[in-house]
This record gives structure tokens, sequence and C-alpha cells, in this order.
């Protein structure tokens, strides 16, 4: 789960909340964390930190997309995420962290209208839950995470950036995040009440999805790191100077705050769905602890695989 921007190895790697798109459906873990965002490295990067968190336990590929933002972004997903009854994985958690890029002002390349960048958005998430979704995604109880961009700060910006963004523009896409986070969340609620359960397996050591049959459904949960950022800061000026490293991308500091925010996120709002990786049981190790393994007998290893249930 990573913000995407260019897939630069130094920390001045480009672009801002456009889209990025971070999947990888192999692996041993055979559940993946799938993410739409904007950037993939910098100093103490979300991805990374999500990365070390689900370490043996869930595969979160680090992937970037410089400066895309969602129309660009989009059409990947026939390429990110398999059709119903392609794929043996599992897509456990979806992030998606799209609006910088896309209000960025009218001439400049990856500007979108509001009414374009809420309309991607809602293609997306339809094709992340929709009965009538082509992709096997929508069959699962997959937790999904809205991020809205973050306030920019101009005065940080070299010169020749600074014609190109507006902080109320940048308000304008992080509000639409949250409506149509509000708009899900709805959806979420009418599934709810319709009873409409889905029926998803899960895996005990290397068996496929035949097994155990639980009735799930999606979750969504919407993250304002604009209103966290402004929180920590203590305003929406040149507070933020200690979060922006160019009045656009992260600072560690800024980082940090949208980790505590996914992982509060993750042992609250999506509690019980085996997505806790400082809870064993909820998530236990993918492969186990070295100690657990017969020497004697190395294949025991593979015995000892655990997949919790996808819930």
């Amino acid at each position: 789960m990573v913000d995407s921007a260019d897939t630069n190895a130094d920390a001045d790697a480009d672009a801002a909340n456009g889209g990025r798109v971070q999947i990888d459906l192999g692996g041993v873990s055979k559940d993946v964390m799938a993410t739409l965002s904007r950037r993939a490295w910098t100093r103490a990067p979300f991805a990374h930190r999500v990365g070390a968190a689900y370490s043996r336990k869930l595969d979160v590929p680090v992937r970037g997309y410089g400066g895309y933002n969602s129309a660009m972004a989009t059409p990947l997903f026939d390429e990110i995420f398999a059709r119903k009854g392609d794929s043996s994985s599992l897509v456990r958690m979806v992030t998606l962290w799209f609006g910088t890029n896309d209000s960025v002002l009218p001439g400049t390349p990856q500007h979108l209208s509001l009414s374009d960048f809420e309309t991607n958005l809602r293609t997306i998430l339809t094709n992340l839950t929709s009965p009538d979704s082509e992709y096997a995604v929508s069959e699962t109880p997959v937790s999904i995470v809205l991020i809205t961009p973050a306030p920019c700060l101009l005065s940080q910006m070299e010169e020749t950036r600074r014609t190109s963004r507006s902080l109320e523009r940048t308000r304008e896409f992080r509000d639409a995040v949250l409506k149509i986070g509000e708009e899900w969340k709805d959806k979420e609620l009418e599934q709810e009440h319709a009873g409409a359960g889905i029926e998803t397996g899960h895996t005990d050591g290397e068996s496929s999805r035949e097994g155990t049959r639980e009735k799930n459904r999606w979750k969504i949960e919407t993250i304002d790191l604009w209103e966290a950022m402004v929180a920590s800061a203590g305003g929406e000026g040149e507070e933020l100077a200690p979060y922006l490293s160019d009045g656009l991308h992260f600072t560690p500091k800024g980082y940090e705050v949208l980790f505590d925010q996914f992982k509060s996120l993750v042992k609250d709002k999506f509690s019980g769905r085996g997505l806790d990786w400082t809870d064993q049981t909820d998530l236990p190790l993918r492969v186990p602890w070295w100690g657990d393994v017969d020497p004697s007998r190395p294949q025991s290893v593979v015995e000892g695989m655990k997949l919790p249930s996808f819930r």
C-alpha cells in the first residue's frame, strides 16, 4: 500500500496522489494486498512500512506508476485484477489513493475535471464490489481503503510548479473522495441489510479454495489524510513544512501520519477480517516459525503453513 509517483530509488521520486497500481497474484502467501495509488519510494515510504508489517503473512509488492492520475490507472484494472474463474489467489485488501495528480490546474497534462475524477473512482469501486463485475475480487469479502489527498504547500514548491496547483482545488478532490466513500458505505450497509453473503473459501496447507465456506461481505473505509495531516501539523499552512519535502511529497513524518491512520483502521474498523498483523490469531504467519519445523522432515514446513479464514 503506497502512493504513486516515480519508481526512483532516491528519495526524490516525483508525482503525487495520482494513480499507481500495486498487486502481485503470485507468491507463497496466495493472498495479496492490492494498491492503486501514487508513490512507490521515498524515505520511510508507506508501502515499505506496510510490507514490513505483513512480512511472512501477506504479499505487498511495491511498484510505482509515476505521475498517473485516475484516468491513466483505470484502464490498467484489466491487467491487474483477474477475471472471474481465472485466479486462485485472493486479494484481501485494496487501497485507492487518488486525487492529487488529478487536481492539477487546467493546462497541466494530468488535469481532470472533478466529474471525470469521480466517474473513475466509481468505476474502480464498481469493478471491485458489484455482483455484475467481471472480476474475481468482487466475489470476495475484500477490504477497501480510500485515501484522500493531503494538502499541498505552495511555498515549498519550485516556482515552475506553483502555477499548476491550488490548495482549494486539491481540497475539492479530497471532498470528492469523502463523498464517494460515503456513497459506497451506504452500499455496504445495503448489502448487509439485504443479507447478501458471499461464499468464500480459505485454504489450509497447500489446498486451494476448496474447504470451509463462510459467508462474507466486502467492506470499505476512508482515511481522511487531509484532516489527519492538518491535525498533526496544527494547520494547513507553513505548519505542514515538516511533513512535506517539496510541498507535495511526504517526509518520513508525513508518512508516519498515514501509517498511523492505516494501522488504526486495520485494528478498529477492519477488526476480525484477517488483516491485523499484530494479532497471530487474526493473521498468523503464512509459513511456520523455523523452530516449529521438524529438522528431520524439512517438508513438514508445508504442513505447518496457515492461511486464516478470509472474512
